[in-house]
């Protein structure tokens, strides 16, 4: 319930326990990454329907929808954004979609069909897909390399693709 009282009219903004520090970004920027974890959680329980939530996912479409224009500090949507990573431990295109999934009313959005459409683009002739970005702490993994299709990966696509019906 705490989550939702601290929403703005534009999501979840950068907060710290830090005075005086507030995050990355202008003062009234929402905070992308805290944002997106925020609408994860809220996805598994009765908040899932409220304003609040509707406000972080808002949030997530016009960051899209202005992608060339005005930049979140730290949250470009440019090429490093759209490379496909996981695990969903960052801010970029497969997390964000893989959370806004949950939720249909992120789905009545054009802007979210577009980033689902950049994931599909990238889908191997066999049906896998390939990681384009690593995290150095998973590279033993099939997602922590760049050469072949990662089965985790192309798992969680089609969880989200189940998902989308």
């Amino acid at each position: 319930r705490m989550m939702v009282w601290n929403v703005e009219n534009n999501g979840w903004r950068c907060r710290s326990s830090i005075p005086k520090f507030r995050g990355p970004g202008r003062k009234d920027d929402y905070c992308p990454y805290g944002n997106l974890i925020t609408l994860k959680a809220l996805s598994l329980g009765k908040y899932r329907d409220t304003e609040a939530v509707q406000n972080g996912i808002d949030s997530h479409i016009l960051h899209w929808e202005n992608r060339g224009g005005k930049k979140i500090h730290m949250f470009g949507i440019g090429t490093t954004f759209k490379r496909l990573k996981y695990p969903n431990v960052w801010f970029d295109i497969l997390h964000v979609v893989d959370v806004l999934s949950r939720y249909p009313y992120a789905m009545e959005h054009g802007e979210f069909w577009e980033m689902w459409e950049v994931i599909k683009s990238k889908q191997q002739p066999e049906g896998g897909f390939v990681p384009e970005s690593m995290w150095k702490a998973w590279s033993e993994w099939s997602f922590g390399q760049k050469k072949e299709p990662s089965p985790w990966m192309t798992m969680r696509i089609a969880q989200i693709a189940s998902r989308l019906g």
